[in-house]
C-alpha cells in the first residue's frame, strides 16, 4: 500500500527532533539507501552516452538498417545488463556482438566504445534534495549506509569523493555487494548489507528508486519500513509490482519529514 509523508511547518531542528523520536518508536537503528537515482543521478548519463554511441554506430550502415542496429543495441545492451551487471567489459561485449553482425568498421566500434565507457569518469551529480535530507538525517542522529552493486573504484572516485560523500558517510558505510560488478541487488545482496552494518532486518529503513532491486527484495528479508524515490522514467527490468506498505517521496529531503506524523496525536 502507497502512502504519501505529510509536512508540518516547522523549523529544521524540530523536525530533526520529531524523526529521532519516530525513528526511535520504528525501532529503525539505520536508514540503508541505494545509490543510484536515489542519492545520485543515475539513469541520465547511461542515456546520453548511448545515445551518441548509438549516432556514431548509425554513421557507418544505411538508412534502412539504422533503426534495426538501433533496437538490437538496446535489446542486447538490456541482456548483457542481466548478464553482467555494470561492469566496463559490457561495452566491449556490446560492440563486439554488433561489430559481427552488422559488418561495422572497427574504428567507428571505438568510438562508440569509447563514448560508452566514459560514463564512468562524467562527473557525478547529487539528486536535488538528497544534500538536505542527508544533513537533516544525520542531524537527528540516525546511522546510514549505503547498498549499490556499483563497482568500488566508480563509486569511490567519482561519487564518494567527486561528491564529497563523506560529509554524510565514512568509506565504511558504503556495501559495495560484490567487487567484480556482476551481481544485481536481491533479497540475499539486500541481507548481505545488512548484516554487513551489524544490524537486523527489522531495525533497518531501505530507500531506493527500484521496486524490483530494492524495496521488494528488503520486504522479503524483513524490513518493514521501506521508501521509495519516485522518478519518471526507471529501467524497464526494475519495474514490479510493490509487496506491502511503503512511503513514497520525490527526493530524500522529504524523509526528515517523517517524524511530522507525531503531531497528529496531539
Amino acid at each position: 500500500m502507497r502512502m504519501s509523508i505529510e509536512q508540518r511547518q516547522l523549523t529544521p531542528i524540530e523536525h530533526q527532533l520529531l524523526l529521532n523520536k519516530w525513528c526511535g518508536e520504528k525501532r529503525i537503528k539505520r536508514i540503508l539507501f541505494d545509490l543510484h537515482d536515489t542519492l545520485v543521478v543515475g539513469r541520465k548519463p547511461f542515456q546520453e552516452k548511448s545515445r551518441r554511441a548509438k549516432e556514431i554506430l548509425g554513421q557507418n550502415v544505411g538508412d534502412g538498417l539504422r533503426d534495426k542496429l538501433w533496437t538490437d543495441f538496446e535489446n542486447t545492451n538490456n541482456q548483457l545488463f542481466v548478464a553482467m551487471g555494470v561492469v566496463p567489459e559490457r561495452w566491449t561485449e556490446l560492440m563486439r556482438i554488433l561489430g559481427e553482425k552488422y559488418k561495422l568498421d572497427p574504428r567507428i566500434l571505438r568510438e562508440a566504445e569509447e563514448e560508452l565507457m566514459s560514463i564512468y569518469t562524467t562527473p557525478g551529480e547529487l539528486i536535488p534534495g538528497t544534500e538536505e535530507g542527508l544533513d537533516n538525517i544525520k542531524a537527528a542522529g540516525i546511522e546510514m549506509g549505503v547498498v549499490t552493486h556499483a563497482g568500488r573504484k566508480w563509486v569511490g572516485e567519482i561519487f564518494y569523493e567527486g561528491l564529497n560523500l563523506g560529509r554524510w558517510f565514512d568509506w565504511d558505510d558504503i556495501f559495495i555487494i560484490d567487487p567484480k560488478e556482476h551481481k544485481h541487488k536481491t533479497d540475499v545482496e539486500w541481507l548481505a548489507g545488512v548484516r554487513y552494518f551489524g544490524e537486523k532486518p527489522e531495525d533497518c529503513m531501505a530507500v531506493g528508486d527500484s521496486p524490483a532491486a530494492d524495496l521488494n527484495p528488503a520486504w522479503k528479508i524483513g524490513i518493514r519500513q521501506r521508501v521509495l524515490v519516485a522518478r519518471d522514467e526507471i529501467w524497464e527490468m526494475h519495474r514490479e509490482k510493490i509487496i506491502g506498505k511503503y512511503w513514497v517521496i520525490a527526493s530524500v529531503r522529504e524523509l526528515a519529514y517523517l517524524g511530522d506524523s507525531i503531531l497528529a496525536r496531539y
